[in-house]
């Protein structure tokens, strides 16, 4: 597809240097995405997208590691490419038992509680046992 140069949304892009393609794109009633492609097919680069994105450098915070990595400012990684993504213990699972069909399964902790007396594996088996307690 052949891009006219002589687009109005290209000028008036060249002529704003500072306002965002948002800006620009409420201006001509379209998309910022479509002002986007517009600019990109028109070899058009817009100094406030062009510039790189400053890196700082950080520790990693897992015990006995301490390498150094770069983030961005408003990352929040705190740790090195090594350990990202490691989770360091799993939550604590407790075995339960299904009160109508006795099926054992494995319940993470948080969520079994000591004050609800009736563990079900599914809501099948909870409406099941619930039909037996309404029909008596």
């Amino acid at each position: 597809m052949a891009v006219n140069t002589e687009d109005p949304r290209i000028e008036f892009a060249r002529a704003n240097q500072g306002k965002s393609q948002a800006e620009i794109a409420r201006h001509f009633g379209v998309s910022r995405q479509r002002i986007k492609q517009i600019l990109d097919a028109a070899g058009h680069t817009h100094p406030r997208f062009s510039q790189k994105i400053p890196r700082e450098s950080r520790s990693c915070l897992q015990p006995g590691c301490g390498e150094t990595f770069t983030a961005r400012p408003k990352e929040t990684r705190v740790n090195c490419d090594q350990h990202t993504g490691q989770r360091t213990r799993r939550a604590a699972q407790v075995q339960v038992i299904c009160d109508e069909c006795g099926k054992t399964q494995m319940r993470r902790a948080s969520l079994v509680r000591p004050d609800q007396p009736l563990t079900f594996c599914d809501k099948v088996c909870q409406g099941r046992w619930l039909g037996k307690k309404t029909r008596k």
